[in-house]
């Protein structure tokens, strides 16, 4: 009983999964699962379909521990910040993936995402992409799919 525990645990109402708003009411509560039995990390993974009271995922698993996920607005800024002081070196260009998710969720905030790489960046050129569904690769985490996301590539 997936669909009505998740509106259990929401304290949505009992019509909340109607064929006019589920997808996108539950688009914001991406479920997480471990994807990998040595790491102790959820992988977010929206909510791709309701089947009765199944809910389907783009994904498997045998660990039978999840969660909800779900982030705000602030959340969504302070991502920005966190990401780009990571960097120990001043960039020269930069090349960034945000999940249409943040643009659809942020509205005219995302101008403020904008003033925050140029503030990180100063005068120096980037190039930011709207994707559906993103992906980063390092060679310690390997490729690990993403949900919500602001990734950056800054180069020096």
């Amino acid at each position: 009983p997936a669909a009505s525990e998740l509106q259990r645990l929401l304290k949505w109402p009992d019509d909340s999964f109607n064929d006019d708003t589920w997808y996108k009411t539950t688009y914001y509560f991406p479920i997480g699962f471990h994807v990998d039995d040595k790491k102790d990390e959820f992988h977010p993974r929206i909510i791709g379909a309701i089947y009765g009271d199944s809910l389907v995922t783009v994904i498997s698993s045998k660990d039978p521990r999840g969660c909800i996920l779900t982030i705000d607005g602030r959340n969504l800024l302070k991502a920005i910040d966190d990401n780009l002081q990571s960097f120990s070196f001043p960039p020269r260009f930069g090349l960034i993936s945000s999940c249409t998710t943040r643009l659809e969720t942020l509205g005219d905030k995302v101008f403020y995402e904008q003033e925050q790489i140029k503030k990180y960046l100063g005068n120096n050129p980037f190039i930011e992409f709207y994707v559906g569904g993103e992906s980063t690769y390092s060679p310690e985490k390997g490729l690990t799919f993403a949900n919500i996301s602001f990734n950056s590539a800054l180069f020096g």
